[in-house]
């Protein structure tokens, strides 16, 4: 923490206003690139997110303050708002009541382009609420209209594929509505990156309803073949020990399986240190075959079944047939069906 430290006393002795308006933006716009520094581990990488947070937040207060008259002073409040709004999602804190008002007052003056941006940050403001907890169904609804306004209201937006692509993650569990949203979205796509993704769910979503060879060599050197575990459920974690959500995963379906005979627990590791994988299981009171290559995103098996998101539960009948891409929506009952067919 001592670096950490270090790395902000220097910061903090940086000239938050330079002059002039130009010099002012540019070292927002610097801002923008992110902290320079590489964490440890995931709490130094939270600590760092927040004292950068914090650094921003004091950027945009001065320029409003100094460069009241500039043509960018709508721009910079837009990005106080959504500064003071991602802090109170890495605090845990209730979003601060200034976050609505600045966006009410923006409202009444923006025109052409800023209604655009205002939409996107309202939009995005939305989003953010539900990163880290799983929406309910009402809330995915009503984002997912809410992601389609800003569709129909601003066509030509740059925006709009990536926003389709990421509220198409929260539907997971309903194929139907996936498709849809990942095919508007695969119309609109221009970045690789992007592309990639959709590609990456339209692999998952073909998998479905189908049987799968699932192999693997766990770290004990077992095979483990789904094809052995005919008669059984089968459910899949894909889990990083570097992921919080996917750690609780782990926690979660260790409890919920406890209580369920027939059922075969597997899971895959996306590490990059097989110590610090080994060192998290001995610690787990669940003893799931978990396969590990070392090789993350670039693995041969996590590429084939197109993975791209942490953590991924996978649920397959008795049969072999994978049922579920979602098998951390309502878990146990999912289970409960598919050990009752």
């Amino acid at each position: 923490m001592l670096r950490i430290a270090l790395l902000f006393l220097a910061l903090a002795f940086q000239p938050l206003i330079a002059g002039s308006p130009e010099d002012d933006w540019s070292g927002i716009a610097k801002l923008d690139a992110g902290p320079s520094a590489i964490p440890k581990n995931e709490s130094e990488a939270h600590a760092i997110a927040i004292q950068h947070n914090e650094l921003q937040e004091k950027s945009l207060r001065a320029f409003i303050a100094t460069h009241a008259k500039d043509a960018r002073i709508f721009e910079a409040r837009l990005r106080l708002a959504r500064t003071l709004s991602i802090r109170a999602r890495l605090s845990g804190e209730t979003e601060p009541a200034e976050v609505a008002r600045i966006l009410e007052e923006l409202e009444a003056i923006a025109t052409g382009p800023q209604r655009t941006e205002l939409a996107f940050a309202k939009l995005s403001r939305e989003m953010r609420r539900f990163q880290g907890r799983r929406p309910t169904t009402g809330e995915r609804t009503a984002l997912l209209e809410s992601a389609r306004a800003f569709q129909k209201n601003h066509p030509t937006d740059r925006r709009v594929a990536a926003v389709l692509a990421e509220v198409a993650t929260l539907f997971e569990s309903d194929p139907k509505t996936k498709i849809a949203i990942i095919a508007d979205a695969e119309k609109l796509a221009v970045e690789p990156e992007l592309k990639a993704q959709l590609a990456d769910d339209r692999r998952r979503l073909a998998l479905l309803d189908k049987p799968l060879g699932l192999r693997f060599t766990a770290l004990d050197r077992s095979n483990f073949d789904i094809r052995e575990h005919r008669g059984k459920v089968v459910v899949v974690l894909f889990f990083a020990t570097s992921s919080e959500p996917a750690v609780a995963a782990f926690s979660e379906l260790e409890t919920i399986l406890a209580k369920h005979e027939g059922v075969k627990w597997a899971a895959i590791s996306l590490d990059p240190q097989k110590a610090a994988l080994e060192a998290f299981l001995r610690q787990q009171k669940a003893k799931p075959q978990t396969g590990w290559d070392g090789k993350m995103w670039g693995g041969e098996l996590i590429q084939a079944l197109g993975i791209n998101g942490l953590p991924t539960v996978w649920l397959f009948d008795k049969q072999g047939i994978l049922r579920s891409l979602d098998g951390m929506d309502q878990t146990d009952r999912q289970i409960s069906r598919l050990l009752k067919e």
